[in-house]
């Protein structure tokens, strides 16, 4: 249920004091939430499931006029908060947080949390690992090695987001990944059987979710696509959510190290995006400057 928001979670995960007496007509502590509004925008709806973000010298009438439309209220700007002013608010008969925070830095806060909240996310199978701190999401067939090479990546120190299933949302032009609720934590290997990475690694080596920044696909030699140099001058591209993720194709081969590999391709990634270095180009500016001398 992707419109449902508990009260108690959000107001830890942001801080925010929550009044607990305004909770008494909540059993379940949770609520049905689209969007967070202004006042000002709230009363010029007809419809709607609002968080009412207000300061402590809103106007109580003009919030009990769409009190229908409110589901919870932020007050902010509190640092003066005084228990009559409370006593009014509470009468309003909705949940109430309280932030010494400021309007503009609560709707902001709030709308880009709900923005990710709301998205019905996009199953993909893969397995997620941050290597660098590059997300990168390991594809390839079924029994191809996937997991066996994150395991790997795991004990290297790199940290594991998810393994088989990856839920993927957008936000701000970027995919994020996260493993769903019942499988987070484990990995299957071939063999093996299930390993939770939490009580064999230690929490230190999991992260919730992450940016896609990089896929890499295990592939047998003879699945390489011919249109890709060997010198690794472009990437191929695919789109997960509308959006292009450059991808790296690695050839599988006995005795090779593919968790090396993979590797030196996020560092060579990260070369690329932040210093706008490649090594062939380089290599080959050597290879003129030798030919001229």
């Amino acid at each position: 249920m992707y419109n449902k928001l508990n009260i108690k979670k959000f107001a830890n995960k942001f801080n925010f004091n929550l009044i607990e007496d305004s909770l008494c007509d909540y059993e379940e502590e949770t609520i049905d939430v689209f969007q967070a509004a202004r006042m000002s925008h709230i009363t010029k709806t007809k419809f709607g499931n609002y968080i009412a973000i207000i300061r402590l010298g809103s106007n109580i009438e003009k919030i009990k006029e769409s009190i229908n439309r409110i589901k919870m209220i932020i007050i902010c700007e509190t640092s003066s908060l005084k228990k009559r002013d409370l006593k009014k608010f509470l009468e309003l008969k909705k949940p109430l947080l309280t932030t010494k925070f400021s309007k503009r830095e609560v709707s902001s806060i709030v709308d880009s949390y709900l923005l990710r909240k709301q998205q019905i996310p996009e199953r993909i199978h893969g397995t997620l690992i941050s290597v660098y701190g590059e997300g990168v999401l390991i594809a390839g067939k079924s029994g191809v090695g996937k997991s066996e090479l994150a395991l790997e990546l795991i004990n290297r120190k790199h940290l594991f987001i998810g393994d088989d299933a990856i839920d993927i949302i957008s936000f701000a032009g970027k995919p994020f990944g996260r493993a769903p609720k019942i499988s987070r934590d484990f990995i299957e290997v071939r063999g093996v059987g299930i390993i939770n990475v939490k009580g064999m690694f230690g929490i230190q080596s999991l992260v919730k979710e992450h940016s896609i920044d990089l896929i890499v696909e295990l592939v047998q030699l003879e699945e390489v696509k011919s249109s890709v140099e060997r010198l690794g001058r472009e990437y191929l591209k695919k789109e997960i959510k509308g959006i292009e993720i450059p991808l790296i194709q690695i050839p599988l081969s006995n005795g090779r190290s593919i968790a090396s590999v993979l590797e030196a391709a996020v560092i060579a990634f990260k070369q690329r995006m932040n210093d706008n270095y490649i090594a062939v180009n380089d290599f080959t500016q050597r290879l003129k400057n030798a030919k001229k001398n």
